[in-house]
């Protein structure tokens, strides 16, 4: 237990560090009187959420409603108006913001049933409302995302007023000012759509369930687990990172908040046995970023995508098992390779973590996830199963004393949800603005029907346009709001090329998500370069060498859907995710050059090709494949072996 005390030691925060929320920027540092205001909003935001859990959530407007409004209020009381000088406390115009925060929102409930009753008609009050709402939306998304997702809502609100003056196929006849504002503010097709309609059901109460359920010991035994199994490997102090991130993956469904747990352990140790400061970052930022991709609870994506399908849940979880397995495989197939090629060596056994007694000793920490798995399978619904699932997480953390919840560990578990909520409710209600334009003024099936012509209806074309595409958007977005808008304007693209929904969806979602390790802006690196004290570039880079394997995994099941469990047979299944798995590792060998030795030049360009023959299915390709990566093996091996028998004769 050594190794793990040292970890623990290296890794040690200040209760005055500014916290790092979700995929957000980062928070001001409260004085004790303000943070006990921000506890008290904070723990009543999770309270309300639960209450609807269980109470049955209320009218669609009016549940997205208050749930904006705890956020908005939160969000201009915890981020500054500028990250040059974040004082202590909230300015007096931050207090004001905040206020009319809940005062839009509160008029926007209490008035909408008389909206109905007039049968739609607003009045100049309600209009005047719903702009001041707007433009604390649109502030509030600036101060807890960034920049990049503002301008972008900003620019379709345009679009959707000058839609007249847009020359080709884009254009439309323009809508009034007081038509884009009811839109926004007075239906569920613009800020209270349906993508913040998830984060005011589903994904707010895994994330209250993911907070209780990491006080029973499960990040504690996630990592031990990990260094059991790795940590003498070669290269052991990466293959911790990866195991402990997938882990912990199946449980946070965040990138950002994945690397601040596991990697505040995983990246100190790795640095500590050598490892350069940019490569640790690197390979926990790779390792986190899958776990938005990590079935049971995946990102908040992930629901916004069973929603916008119409699909439960579990489909949506179950289509998800091997892409990640893949993801995770092919990583960690990179970081065997790199140990191999640098010469690094394991952890020592001796001061290891037994597998089997960490197990024995905290096994009931999975109970929780367990039963989660259990309720869906059996046909509860997502809310349900996870608002069923916090109160068995508390009883769960009784078993041992460590873990035994008491009033003081409530209130935190439900600050912290209260507070790891807002970015995902402030962004889902800014990309609402793409959603309502987009309905208005049909963009999505004008630009898909303008990509399917330039790429000619050629479907690998089609999914590298998209890919880049989605990359794209995904700079300097949280993975929802780039998900939302590229299956907005991407995934009808496909649709309409013959690909099945769900496969579609599910391809640009993956790209989403792996936006947070792509440069020049990728959220999940710059978190890992913080804990790495190295340059966010280089940590971005090395992070998307290493994950390059994974970039083919989605095109791997658009051509073979078999792999997300689609209307297959197990036969199929079996046969279609080995065969990506081969492909991954042959891209791996060649990515990093190194086998049993190094790889000469020819060998790497056998590897490749071998693996690219094996990303479609088809009779001729996958012989073609398997021979090339056999062919390869063996041309790399059998010599060695004949060095070896020449020299001990």
């Amino acid at each position: 237990m050594d190794v793990l005390r040292k970890a623990r030691k290296n890794t040690g925060e200040t209760p005055s560090t500014p916290q790092k929320e979700e995929e957000g920027k980062l928070s001001r540092a409260l004085n004790p009187g303000w943070t006990k205001v921000i506890m008290v909003i904070a723990i009543l935001f999770a309270v309300f959420h639960l209450y609807t859990a269980f109470t049955g959530s209320l009218m669609a407007y009016k549940q997205r409603s208050v749930h904006l409004g705890f956020a908005l209020a939160l969000a201009f009381l915890l981020y500054p108006f500028t990250g040059k000088k974040a004082s202590a406390r909230p300015s007096l115009m931050d207090g004001v913001l905040a206020l009319l925060s809940i005062g839009v929102v509160t008029y926007g409930v209490t008035q909408i049933d008389a909206l109905a009753l007039r049968g739609g008609g607003a009045t100049q009050l309600d209009l005047a409302v719903g702009g001041l709402a707007i433009l604390l939306v649109l502030e509030a998304g600036r101060r807890s995302v960034g920049l990049a997702l503002p301008i972008l809502a900003v620019a379709f609100f345009l679009y959707g007023y000058f839609g007249r003056y847009v020359p080709g196929p884009l254009n439309h006849r323009g809508f009034p000012l007081d038509e884009l504002i009811y839109q926004m503010y007075l239906t569920t097709e613009g800020i209270f759509s349906l993508a913040i309609g998830v984060s005011s059901t589903y994904v707010v109460l895994f994330i209250i369930f993911g907070s209780f359920l990491a006080r029973t010991g499960i990040i504690p035994f996630f990592n031990q687990m990990a260094l059991g199994l790795a940590g003498s490997q070669a290269g052991g102090q990466a293959k911790v990172a990866v195991v402990a991130s997938a882990a912990m993956g199946m449980v946070s469904g965040s990138a950002v908040a994945n690397v601040m747990t596991t990697g505040a352990f995983t990246i100190p140790l790795m640095k500590k046995t050598g490892y350069p400061p940019h490569f640790a970052g690197a390979v926990e930022a790779v390792a986190s970023t899958g776990g938005q991709i990590m079935p049971p609870v995946m990102g908040a994506a992930a629901f916004v995508m069973a929603e916008f399908l119409q699909v439960s849940y579990l489909k949506v979880m179950v289509a998800a098992i091997f892409p990640a397995l893949l993801y995770y495989g092919a990583c960690f197939a990179q970081v065997h390779l790199r140990a191999l090629r640098l010469g690094m060596k394991g952890l020592p056994r001796a001061g290891l973590p037994s597998p089997w007694g960490t197990l024995k000793r905290s096994w009931q920490s999975l109970i929780p996830l367990i039963v989660l798995v259990v309720l869906l399978v059996s046909g509860f619904t997502a809310t349900l199963s996870a608002a069923l699932c916090i109160p068995l997480a508390i009883v769960i953390g009784f078993v041992r004393s460590e873990t035994r919840m008491n009033l003081r560990k409530t209130i935190e578990a439900l600050q912290e949800a209260g507070r790891a909520t807002v970015t995902i409710a402030t962004s889902t209600a800014v990309v609402g603005f793409v959603i309502g334009v987009t309905g208005l003024t049909n963009l999505g099936v004008n630009v898909a029907d303008q990509i399917l012509q330039i790429a000619g209806n050629n479907l690998g074309l089609t999914l590298v346009v998209t890919a880049i595409s989605c990359l794209i958007l995904g700079m300097g977005l949280p993975t929802t709001g780039s998900y939302i808008i590229a299956s907005i304007v991407a995934a009808p693209i496909l649709v309409k090329m013959g690909v099945g929904e769900l496969p579609s969806h599910f391809f640009v979602f993956y790209f989403a998500v792996v936006s947070m390790i792509t440069p020049p802006v990728a959220l999940a690196a710059y978190a890992a370069a913080g804990i790495a004290q190295a340059n966010p570039n280089k940590v971005g880079w090395a992070a998307t060498r290493l994950g390059m394997s994974g970039f083919i995994v989605p095109f791997m099941f658009m051509y073979a859907p078999s792999i997300l469990m689609i209307e297959s047979s197990i036969g199929q299944i079996v046969w279609n995710v080995a065969r990506a798995g081969v492909a991954l590792v042959g891209l791996s060998v060649c990515f990093e050059g190194y086998l049993r030795y190094g790889l000469r030049f020819w060998e790497r360009a056998i590897f490749l090709l071998g693996a690219l023959m094996l990303i479609t299915p088809g009779f001729y390709s996958d012989v073609g494949g398997f021979g090339l990566t056999a062919a390869a093996v063996l041309i790399h091996v059998l010599p060695k072996r004949h060095a070896v028998r020449a020299t001990t004769t």
